[in-house]
């Protein structure tokens, strides 16, 4: 399974994976402390990185995506992305309200697997084995902003969750119909 339907399924291990993209979404800072650990929790990982320009001294190796490239053509870019079928979508949360669009568009990437890093390098996988935790997550991030957030998350994920069904069923259905 992909996307948001990952949340479904139970990880037993991260070694199956071959390819993730790293969506740089906090900090400079926390994202050179972040960084070393990525690469030390997953080093068979073939990553591409999704930046601003600003951070191109922090990525040694592997491909770079800017995010100013991504905005002068939003739509093509990210089906651009999402076709490649990146394993992996790695995502750091620090706890503070930037970065928004960045942080959505990783949701349209569609990868087999979620993994999310908070401000002190903590590591959840998003799976249905964690959701005790992804909930903490979000009870945590959204008593930081206001109390009515609490009321759009099970709404909007499970808007979220209906679209993506409602997706693949019209994507099948379409390949069904294709000579």
């Amino acid at each position: 399974m992909r996307g948001l339907l990952t949340l479904l399924t139970k990880e037993t291990s991260l070694r199956q994976y071959r390819s993730g993209i790293f969506v740089a979404s906090a900090a400079p800072d926390l994202v050179k402390k972040i960084l070393p650990a990525v690469q030390t929790d997953l080093p068979d990982i073939t990553l591409a990185h999704l930046a601003p320009m600003a951070y191109a001294g922090l990525f040694s190796g592997g491909e770079t995506i800017w995010l100013e490239d991504v905005k002068s053509a939003p739509l093509s870019f990210l089906r651009e992305l999402r076709r490649r079928g990146f394993d992996l979508v790695i995502l750091v949360l620090p706890g503070n309200p930037t970065f928004r669009k960045l942080k959505l568009a990783s949701f349209i990437l569609k990868p087999r697997r979620f993994i999310i890093y908070n401000e002190n390098a903590d590591v959840l996988i998003v799976d249905r084995a964690r959701w005790k935790d992804l909930r903490q997550l979000v009870l945590r991030r959204t008593r930081m902003y206001y109390p009515g957030s609490l009321l759009f998350f099970p709404f909007g994920l499970l808007y979220l969750l209906g679209r993506t069904l409602w997706l693949m069923s019209r994507a099948r259905r379409r390949r069904l119909l294709l000579p």
